[in-house]
């Protein structure tokens, strides 16, 4: 869902409705998502690295993420190349000229992907109970229009 800068600054409030076989847990958390800083369209000087600023996320109320990725992809009409990583995204992205592709548009299109997942383990349960886990996994999608000058 896409998210307003009010949902950005306050987190994402979420309450999961209670399964028939009992309450999960962690039921209610609050996650920030991944999101821009500043403009989605940016200038960029011919022969200067382009540093995207963002607000990485955090975690909220969940703890550290088992597994978090993300992936920068960029074209100027024609092929796409991609940054991409196993962990946390930092507060800006950067991307060297000398990657840039300097046949094309003068328009650079550049997407970033970040998916981050959390597990919450129920305390061990009681007798035969099921032991409950809450799965939880939190994707952002962005994009920015470069326009290249001399």
């Amino acid at each position: 869902m896409p998210l307003d800068s009010a949902a950005v600054a306050g987190g994402l409030r979420v309450r999961l409705p209670v399964p028939a076989v009992g309450a999960v847990p962690h039921s209610e958390f609050t996650l920030y998502s991944v999101a821009r800083r500043g403009s989605p369209s940016v200038t960029l000087r011919a022969g200067q690295d382009l540093l995207i600023p963002i607000f990485p996320g955090s975690s909220g109320t969940l703890g550290v993420p088992e597994f978090q990725r993300w992936e920068v992809s960029f074209t100027r009409g024609g092929p796409s190349l991609a940054i991409s990583s196993l962990g946390p995204l930092s507060s800006a992205i950067m991307i060297p000229w000398a990657l840039i592709p300097k046949e094309g548009s003068d328009t650079l299109q550049v997407r970033l992907f970040s998916t981050r997942s959390f597990r919450v383990d129920a305390p061990p349960a009681s007798g035969s109970a099921p032991r409950l886990v809450t799965a939880i996994r939190a994707d952002a999608n962005l994009e920015w229009s470069v326009l290249i000058v001399p």
